[in-house]
C-alpha cells in the first residue's frame, strides 16, 4: 500500500486522537472490529506506519487506552477472532493490562482456531502465533496439545515444548526422540534438535542426548543438524508477537527457515552470543557425544562444531567480541 506523506501524517494524526479519547473512543472501534473487515497496510506501509493493518492499530488503540471498556473489547474481539496473530496480539494486551486473569481464555481461543486449521479452515494462515500463546500461557497443560500437533506442525509444535517454562515440554521431547516410529513420522530429526538446543539448560535433555548417541539411534543424516544445534544455534519463530524475532539476531547469523508443510515459518539464529562458560558447556557435550560415538558419521560434524565453539571461545576471551 502505497501512501503519500500527507496520508501517513494524517492516518497517524487520526490515531492519536482516537487513543485521545480514550473510553469515548471504545464504541466507534467496536463498531469497526465487528463488521470484521480491515485493510492491509503491506511490508513498505507498515514499515512507515509501525502497524501491518488497520485492525492491529486498532488493538494497540485499546491497549494505550486501557480502562474496563477497552478490555472488555478485547476479550470481545479475542472470543470472536479466529486470525493467529490477532488471538495472539490481544492474549499478550491483555496479560498486559490483567497478568494471568485472562490466560484460559486466550489459550481457548489458540486451542479453537488451531482445531480449525487443522481441519484445513483457516486459509493455510500462519498459525506461529497460536503455538506462543499456548508456550507462553499454557504451562504443563498445554503438553498434550503440542504433542498432537506435532503430526502437521512438527517445528512449531517441537520448538514450543522445548521452551514451555520449568522444561515441561522436555519429557513429551524425550519420549519423541525415543519413540521406534518417530524416523518415519519424521520427527525424530526435530526432537533432537530441539533436545541439542536445550540440552545445556535441563540434564534430563542432555542426558537423553547422550544416551540415543551411545545406543547408537541418531540415523547418520541427522548428525549435522544436531551438531549444528550444539553451537547455540535457536529456533525462533519469524515475525513472532511475544518476541522481537528479528532484532535478536546478529545479521550474519540470521537464516530464515519456511516449511511447506503446515506453513511454518522460523529463524535460526547463530550462537555467536555465548558467553565463554556457555561455550565451555557446549564443548563439554560435545566431547560427551563424540565419546559415546565414534562413528566418522557422527564425529565429523561434531568436530566441526567443535572447531567452531573453540573458535568463538578464542574471540570472546581475546576481547574482540563475538564471531564465527
Amino acid at each position: 500500500m502505497a501512501l503519500t506523506q500527507d496520508q501517513t501524517t494524517q492516518w497517524k494524526q487520526s490515531l492519536t486522537q482516537l487513543v485521545q479519547q480514550g473510553a469515548a473512543a471504545v464504541p466507534a472501534m467496536r463498531q469497526f472490529l465487528a463488521r470484521n473487515v480491515d485493510l492491509d497496510f503491506g511490508l513498505e506501509g507498515s514499515q512507515i506506519l509501525g502497524y501491518s493493518s488497520v485492525r492491529t492499530a486498532m488493538f494497540d488503540a485499546l491497549q494505550q487506552i486501557g480502562g474496563p471498556e477497552a478490555m472488555s473489547l478485547m476479550l470481545e474481539t479475542l472470543h470472536t477472532t479466529s486470525d493467529p496473530r490477532e488471538i495472539a496480539l490481544l492474549a499478550r494486551n491483555l496479560e498486559g493490562q490483567a497478568p494471568e486473569q485472562y490466560r484460559q481464555e486466550a489459550i481457548n481461543a489458540a486451542r479453537e482456531a488451531l482445531a480449525m486449521a487443522a481441519e484445513g479452515k483457516l486459509d493455510d494462515r500462519d498459525v506461529g502465533p497460536l503455538f506462543e500463546v499456548l508456550q507462553n500461557f499454557g504451562g504443563a497443560a498445554a503438553v498434550s496439545d503440542l504433542e498432537q500437533a506435532t503430526g502437521q506442525w512438527k517445528y512449531y509444535a517441537s520448538l514450543s515444548l522445548a521452551q514451555l517454562t520449568d522444561g515441561a515440554g522436555i519429557p513429551a521431547l524425550i519420549q519423541m526422540a525415543r519413540d521406534p516410529a518417530a524416523a518415519g513420522k519424521g520427527t525424530l530429526g526435530v526432537a533432537l534438535e530441539m533436545l541439542a538446543q536445550v540440552a545445556p539448560q535441563y540434564p534430563e535433555a542432555r542426558s537423553a542426548l547422550i544416551e540415543q548417541a551411545r545406543q547408537n539411534k541418531i540415523p547418520p543424516n541427522l548428525w549435522p543438524y544436531v551438531a549444528s544445534s550444539l553451537t547455540g544455534d535457536q529456533y525462533q519463530y519469524r515475525e513472532s508477537v511475544f518476541a522481537s524475532s528479528g532484532a535478536t539476531a546478529a545479521a550474519g547469523d540470521f537464516k530464515a527457515i519456511h516449511i511447506h508443510f503446515g506453513n511454518q515459518n522460523l529463524y535460526s539464529s547463530g550462537g555467536s552470543g555465548l558467553s565463554p562458560d556457555q561455550i565451555n558447556q557446549q564443548l563439554s557435550l560435545i566431547d560427551e557425544l563424540l565419546l559415546a560415538n565414534n562413528d566418522s558419521t557422527a564425529a565429523d560434524p561434531l568436530r566441526q562444531s567443535r572447531d567452531l565453539l573453540l573458535k568463538r571461545l578464542f574471540r570472546t576471551s581475546a576481547g574482540t567480541g563475538p564471531g564465527r
